[in-house]
């Protein structure tokens, strides 16, 4: 069966939606966990912790997303043969093998580098802030063991899924989730909750790492010996690093607009409300991915597609996912919502959350921000990205803003700023898009 094929997508797509229902379906036994095993001030250094390891993008700057594009493009000429050999035409295995091993190389020294930082940088701002628990420093360094080992598979995970091997991939996912909340769960019943987040990167680690072990052991031992010289049509500065700054940049704006909030509030508001804020933050992102489940596993599609210039095929099948992500967001901000109104109205787990009405408007933001995601994912299949100025604006924009109004005005005042924010937005982004895919699908003359 091809890896592109209807069935193969729609698989890839099965077990991107199991990973993500496994995570919301558990979610509220998470949260009651969370609720009865944590104090609410170790439920806010659980939460910034996980903020703070979201500078993850800093150092990946955007890169894995950049080699999916270009490894699928490559796929068009090249095969999967056995025991991890990839075989196909000469000239884009030897583009395939020199990108390759200029990622390996990168990855590996960004690994490293985010370790040590990471590590120095949480012990010196979690000291600072005085949030006034004991015992977080060990959960917080294996918690940075477990980014720093995940980071430094990047390359073979976008090789993987750059390939058409999304189902693969995907399953990988629905196991790591699996064990990553039972790994969770067992921590805090345990009475050492902080430790959960380390524990469940690591298992994840593992997964994937025996994926690659079982799967792929020719090119694993490949990798230290694959050549980094330039080959004739690869050029990394020429073809890779034009996409990939713009996508860094997206990305650390990204983790402003998506991140900031719990170490704001953890450092000016106290760990409480950092705590009650990160849980809100957490149910979003997980809606989040939820809905773009349907136009991730379709990545790989939208580049052969774009390399083959079937342009209705591509609009076919990107908004087809475009109206199921949309209904997935915002039908599920409006049961999140719900949700957290029932339990606020009579059961004690509902004070770990913001208000009813600061939760809608995040979950309302959360599903526009779907949508805007939707569209870059579309125009990066092109290998380009005309949003980065957009994407930089959004998060000074939204950057100033966290800061501002998190130290006077709390997590209401983020709230509502978010949705105003995404509200303005939306709008300049559907304009980029309709010019540059008018422009990018016109014959050449």
């Amino acid at each position: 069966m091809s890896s592109g094929s209807p069935t193969a997508l729609r698989r890839a797509v099965g077990y991107g939606l199991l990973a993500r229902t496994w995570s919301l379906a558990s979610t509220p036994l998470t949260l009651y966990l969370i609720a009865a095993r944590l104090t609410p001030e170790a439920q806010g250094y659980y939460y910034t912790m996980a903020g703070l390891m979201a500078l993850q993008v800093f150092f990946e700057l955007g890169l894995a997303t950049v080699l999916v594009q270009f490894f699928s493009h490559e796929f068009v000429a090249l095969r999967w043969a056995a025991h991890g050999r990839i075989t196909g035409d000469r000239l884009a295995h030897a583009r395939l093998r020199s990108l390759l091993a200029k990622a390996a190389l990168w990855f590996g020294a960004a690994s490293a580098l985010l370790a040590i930082v990471l590590v120095a940088l949480g012990l010196s701002y979690f000291r600072r802030a005085g949030g006034g628990l004991a015992g977080w420093q060990l959960p917080w360094v294996l918690a940075v063991a477990g980014v720093a080992a995940n980071l430094a598979l990047s390359p073979l995970v976008a090789l993987e899924s750059g390939s058409g091997h999304v189902t693969e991939m995907a399953r990988c996912e629905a196991q790591a989730a699996l064990l990553g909340t039972l790994s969770l769960w067992a921590c805090l019943l345990a009475g050492v909750g902080l430790y959960g987040l380390g524990a469940s990167l690591l298992l994840k680690f593992l997964v994937y790492a025996r994926y690659f072990v079982r799967r792929r052991p020719v090119l694993l031992r490949g990798l230290a010996r694959l050549p980094r010289r330039a080959v004739e049509g690869a050029s990394w500065w020429r073809d890779v690093w034009p996409l990939q700054w713009r996508i860094s940049l997206s990305w650390m704006a990204g983790y402003v607009v998506f991140h900031l909030f719990t170490p704001v509030l953890f450092y000016y508001q106290g760990a409480a409300e950092a705590g009650r804020m990160g849980i809100t933050i957490a149910a979003a992102n997980a809606l989040t991915a939820i809905a773009l489940t349907f136009v991730n596993a379709n990545v790989p599609q939208f580049g052969r597609l774009v390399a083959q210039s079937e342009w209705q095929a591509l609009d076919r099948q990107f908004f087809r996912v475009l109206r199921q992500g949309a209904a997935l967001a915002f039908a599920g901000a409006l049961a999140g919502t719900l949700a957290v109104a029932i339990l606020q109205g009579g059961f004690a787990i509902g004070a770990r959350f913001l208000p009813w009405t600061q939760v809608a408007l995040l979950l309302a933001g959360a599903g526009l921000q779907v949508l805007m995601s939707h569209f870059a994912i579309y125009l990066r299949a092109f290998k380009r990205e005309p949003l980065v100025a957009l994407a930089v604006f959004h998060g000074l924009l939204q950057g100033g803003a966290t800061w501002w109004i998190g130290r006077s005005h709390g997590a209401a005042g983020i709230a509502i700023s978010v949705l105003l924010i995404n509200l303005a937005m939306l709008p300049l982004t559907l304009y980029v898009w309709r010019r540059c895919r008018v422009r990018w699908q016109r014959p050449a003359p």
